[in-house]
């Protein structure tokens, strides 16, 4: 099975990119984490249903043309944090490095 992706959407085309089946049939226990060093972009590719909110409405951060596909250095983190709460599996989270660290110091 393929998976679809729109790369590009505008009034005048929309771009489609298929992944290779070995890229569709992925560990699916695997939980990847990003850092830009204030916040940390976590991705369980499990829940991931491909909507494609990412990477449409934040490019800089997130292409999955590329590996790693996820680049917290893309962009500010209040950006990272408004477009990783748009994703509506709950693929991708995050969560503030300094909340970690205060919580494994307690």
């Amino acid at each position: 099975m393929d998976c679809f992706f729109v790369a590009e959407p505008n009034a005048d085309k929309v771009v489609f990119i298929t992944l290779k089946p070995q890229y569709a049939v992925m560990d699916r226990k695997i939980t990847k984490k990003y850092t830009n060093g204030e916040v940390t972009i976590v991705w369980k590719p499990d829940a991931c249903r491909h909507s494609a909110r990412c990477f449409t409405g934040l490019p800089e951060v997130f292409d999955p043309g590329i590996r790693p596909w996820i680049n917290p250095q893309g962009s500010t983190t209040e950006k990272i944090i408004a477009q990783v709460s748009k994703c509506p599996t709950g693929a991708l989270s995050f969560f503030m490095n300094q909340q970690e660290e205060t919580s494994t110091e307690q």
